[in-house]
């Protein structure tokens, strides 16, 4: 049905949560230890679907040009 046209991605993030921060700091009178936890953790869905083709023919037209180039001739 969608053919070469759709496209669906996924994408996991920090998948074992280690966006951690520990620290430990102390004096005569003090003690602090503190630890935190980003919430990191992602999974993202993302689906494309390319109506019109142009752009991607005109794309590989202008790479199959620039095989032919010589570019020694302009130095």
């Amino acid at each position: 049905m969608l053919g070469d046209n759709g496209t669906i991605t996924l994408r996991a993030s920090d998948v074992f949560d280690t966006r951690r921060f520990r620290m430990m700091n102390y004096g005569d009178n003090f003690v602090v230890d503190m630890e935190r936890r980003r919430p990191s953790r992602m999974i993202t869905v993302g689906f494309t679907y390319r109506i019109n083709e142009y752009e991607r023919r005109r794309r590989n037209d202008r790479d199959d040009m620039d095989d032919d180039v010589d570019f020694d001739e302009f130095m």
